[in-house]
């Protein structure tokens, strides 16, 4: 069996094989952020366009609510240096959906609500936006709100795959701010900038 995308086609079966093969790579680009901050977990939605050769031409999250920007740009650099199967007639386009849980003994942050951070968020708005230039699209971004209302990192996706240096930006941006207090344990937080 086959999957047909726009211009070329690719086995499924060998796609899933290389998503398999780069799993230890992809968890390290979560250690290597746990001396941060170690509850850093989520879904993340990945577009790749395959070359004939099977290189990654281009590749972007579409969705992630992982919440840290190093580990988004580590993925991309992850699925970037991936041997992917050879597309037969030319490119070919995959995504996939993947999962991050919480290492074992780690505790959750508590998963609150963008509506009760408003006082913040409300006049940041613009500023948020105007990372995104002249580019349209909307970015959905996730972060971690330390006790002290401090942002502990934030992650930033989007369908639209010409963002790039934007999405940097916006996580920036996001992390220069200071939160009210979520209470006496870290917070996620998600959000979207129309």
């Amino acid at each position: 069996m086959k999957m047909a995308s726009e211009l070329g086609y690719v086995d499924p079966k060998e796609v899933d094989a290389a998503f398999a093969r780069s799993q230890e790579s992809l968890l390290t680009c979560l250690e290597q952020r746990s001396t941060v901050f170690d509850g850093v977990s989520g879904t993340f939605s990945v577009f790749l366009r395959l070359s004939d050769e099977g290189r990654v031409r281009w590749g972007h999250l579409e969705s992630s609510s992982l919440g840290d920007r190093k580990v988004e740009k580590c993925i991309l650099d992850v699925f970037q240096r991936t041997q992917w199967p050879r597309p037969d007639q030319g490119d070919a386009e995959v995504r996939n959906k993947l999962d991050f849980d919480l290492p074992d003994g780690v505790r959750p942050p508590l998963a609150l609500t963008a509506a009760r951070f408003q006082s913040t968020l409300s006049p940041s708005m613009a500023k948020l936006a105007s990372c995104k230039g002249s580019e349209r699209g909307t970015v959905e971004v996730t972060a971690y709100i330390d006790a002290g209302g401090t942002v502990l990192s934030a992650g930033a996706a989007s369908k639209n795959g010409k963002f790039r240096g934007e999405l940097d930006c916006v996580a920036d941006t996001v992390k220069a701010l200071t939160f009210p207090s979520p209470g006496s344990y870290p917070a996620k937080i998600s959000f979207p900038i129309d």
